[in-house]
């Protein structure tokens, strides 16, 4: 696949660890832990491996809701 997408520069924030707080109302959020450390990333040089694996977890959402079924 031609790289659609090399004259787009896009840096994101990831962290090394995140944790699941609870707001007042029972609202879950998915937060950076306190000792977690900070990093830049490029996702778009990054691309296909997102894809697939975006891919991969909506086949196995999509397998598990036909197994349910049954």
């Amino acid at each position: 696949m031609d790289n659609i997408f090399k004259r787009t520069s896009a840096h994101w924030v990831r962290y090394d660890k995140y944790e699941w707080k609870e707001s007042t109302d029972g609202v879950l959020y998915l937060t950076p832990a306190k000792e977690a450390v900070m990093s830049l990333y490029n996702p778009i040089k990054e691309y296909e491996e997102l894809v697939l694996t975006a891919l991969g977890i909506g086949l196995d959402v999509m397998q598990k809701k036909l197994l349910w079924k049954n």
